[in-house]
């Protein structure tokens, strides 16, 4: 997102195609590479739970971990 808050870049679906067939490629054709996909602050993700499921589908390490740019995260006593 942009400081005014409209999107910037391509859009989710377009994003997770590409990422989808260019991870596909490296994988074929340079089996030593590691490629991977990500996405910045995930509070701003307009398809949170979708994001997570493709990370986990296409081997992510952000499907590990969200970034939440310094955001406290409180747990429950």
């Amino acid at each position: 997102m942009s400081w005014d808050g409209t999107p910037v870049g391509i859009s989710w679906d377009r994003s997770m195609s590409f990422a989808r067939r260019f991870i596909s490629e490296v994988k074929a054709s340079r089996p030593e590479m590691n490629a991977s996909f990500t996405f910045g602050y995930s509070m701003d993700h307009p398809h949170l739970y979708e994001a997570i499921t493709f990370l986990k589908e296409i081997d992510s390490p952000q499907a590990q971990f969200l970034q939440c740019d310094g955001m406290v995260i409180e747990t429950q006593a």
